[in-house]
C-alpha cells in the first residue's frame, strides 16, 4: 500500500498560506487581522526555535534565537505566498510573534544549554543522518539519554512525499496492521508505529543495550524500505 505523507515542517507553512488565501476571498477589509493565521505562525516559529536551539546551539542569545526563527518562518511563508500571487506582508503577525514568544525563547535557551552540556558529557547522543538504499536521506533520533534510551524515531527527509508498506511485507515478512495511519508493524517482540508524517517509532524502554542496537538496525531497515 502506498500513502501520501504530510511532513510537519511543510504542514504549517501550507496551512498559513491556505488561511491567508481563504481570507483574501472574503469580504473582510484589506489588512484584516486573522487570529487563525497568528496561531499557526506562532506554532511554526516555535518549531523553528526548537530546531535552531538543538541544531545550531543558539543557547546564549535569546534575541538571536528568536530573530533567526522569525526570519526563517517568514522567508518560508512569504515564498509560498509569492508563488500564489498573494500579498506577502506578514509584518503585523511577526511583531506579535516577537512579543509573545520572548518567554518561550528564554525557556528554549535554558533547555538548549542543558542539552549542550549533556552532549558534551556523553549523556545525550547527537542525532544521526543516514542514507537509504534509494539514496534518500532519513534521520534516526534517540529519545532519552545515552544510558537510558526510551525510544527510537526515524524521520524521512523533505524530498520524501509518500511511503510504501508493501516492501515491509515482501522483504521482511512484516504484517502491517491498520487501514490508515497510524499503522502498527509487529516484529518479533517489538511493535513499530508509522504515523501520517512518515515517522516510525519504536519503544525500547527497559531493553538491554544489545536489544536496543537490534531495534536500531530494524528501524533503519524499515525506514529504508518505506522511503524507497
Amino acid at each position: 500500500m502506498k500513502a501520501k505523507i504530510v511532513l510537519q515542517e511543510q504542514y504549517l507553512p501550507d496551512r498559513i498560506v491556505q488561511l491567508i488565501e481563504q481570507g483574501s476571498r472574503t469580504d473582510a477589509p484589506t489588512g484584516g487581522y486573522s487570529n487563525a493565521v497568528e496561531f499557526a505562525l506562532l506554532e511554526l516559529i516555535r518549531e523553528k526555535m526548537r530546531e535552531l536551539a538543538q541544531d545550531f546551539g543558539f543557547t546564549r542569545d535569546r534575541g538571536r534565537l528568536l530573530t533567526a526563527a522569525i526570519g526563517s518562518a517568514a522567508d518560508q511563508v512569504e515564498a509560498l505566498l509569492e508563488g500564489k500571487g498573494l500579498p506577502a506582508d506578514l509584518k503585523q503577525y511577526l511583531e506579535r510573534a516577537r512579543e509573545k514568544l520572548g518567554p518561550a525563547a528564554n525557556e528554549l535557551q535554558e533547555l538548549g544549554g542543558r542539552l549542550d552540556v549533556s552532549q558534551k558529557t556523553g549523556k545525550l547522543v547527537p542525532r544521526a543522518e543516514r542514507s537509504t538504499e534509494s539514496r534518500r536521506a532519513f534521520e534516526v533520533r534517540q529519545i532519552g539519554l545515552a544510558e537510558s534510551v526510551e525510544g527510537l524515531l526515524a524521520l524521512p527527509a523533505s524530498e520524501v512525499h509518500e511511503i510504501s508498506t508493501e516492501r515491509l511485507e515482501y522483504d521482511l515478512g512484516c504484517q502491517v496492521v491498520g487501514d490508515w495511519f497510524p499503522f502498527e508493524v509487529p516484529y518479533e517482540d517489538l511493535v513499530l508505529v508509522i504515523d501520517d508524517d512518515g515517522s516510525v517509532y519504536v519503544s525500547v524502554e527497559n531493553l538491554p543495550p544489545r536489544l536496543v542496537e537490534q531495534a536500531r538496525k530494524l528501524i533503519e531497515k524499515i525506514a529504508g524500505l518505506l522511503y524507497a
